[in-house]
């Protein structure tokens, strides 16, 4: 982040090359740094128009239609492996996959709405803090993209799980937020919608260990 913030291209251009002999999705973090030069400006009517975009992205992730089109041309051109390919045929005959709208996602969907709705008093608080705005340009985007590929499969989402540790920051600076200016209330509304849905998430797969992450038993931060 400190690289991204104060456009050190070069030295993230070689973590990036040695991060790419350990995993080749490393690659993604170059148009990363790239979407942190983004400086979404607060304002309430920047949140509410941040609010609808989030609205469309769930709208077209619902029924990933378009996605159909976009799998038959990276067919075409050969550019999905085995493991992607056989995943993507279903898809394009328009198998998807229906997530449900249950406890869980709806309080990760009001975290989500709260940051946004906070935003521009976050800025105005932490107003020399220039880490703040490149990491809430990647949790929109990682939102979006989140919202769009929901009802796919999850290795379409894993290319953008190196946005995923947004949402971590962004919520310890609301936390911070409500905790420094006393807002008492709101800090116990917020940790609670986070902690509860750390071990929902947790019950879940004891519960159900078919249907869920497995890995979900081993997330002990806010998610």
């Amino acid at each position: 982040l400190p690289l991204i913030v104060y456009r050190k291209f070069w030295f993230y251009a070689l973590i990036t090359f040695i991060a790419v002999g350990i995993h080749k999705s490393a690659l993604l973090m170059i148009p990363l740094y790239f979407i942190g030069f983004i400086d979404l400006k607060p304002s309430r009517r920047a949140s509410l128009l941040l609010l609808v975009l989030l609205a469309g992205f769930i709208a077209i992730g619902t029924n990933p239609f378009w996605l159909k089109s976009i799998l038959r041309i990276f067919v075409s051109l050969n550019l999905l492996s085995d493991q992607y390919l056989t995943i993507a045929e279903p898809m394009m005959n328009g198998q998807f996959k229906e997530s449900n709208w249950g406890l869980i996602s709806i309080i990760a969907l009001s975290l989500n709405i709260i940051t946004i709705c906070i935003y521009p008093k976050l800025r105005a608080y932490f107003e020399h803090d220039k880490i703040l705005p490149v990491v809430f340009v990647m949790f929109i985007a990682y939102c979006c993209c989140y919202y769009a590929f929901a009802n796919t499969h999850h290795l379409f989402l894993r290319p953008f799980d190196l946005l995923m540790f947004s949402k971590v920051l962004i919520f310890a600076y609301v936390a911070l937020y409500f905790f420094e200016n006393r807002k008492w209330l709101l800090l116990m509304l917020f940790s609670l919608l986070n902690y509860s849905l750390v071990y929902l998430s947790i019950a879940k797969a004891i519960a159900i260990p078919t249907k869920v992450n497995q890995q979900i038993l081993y997330h002990f931060f806010f998610i």
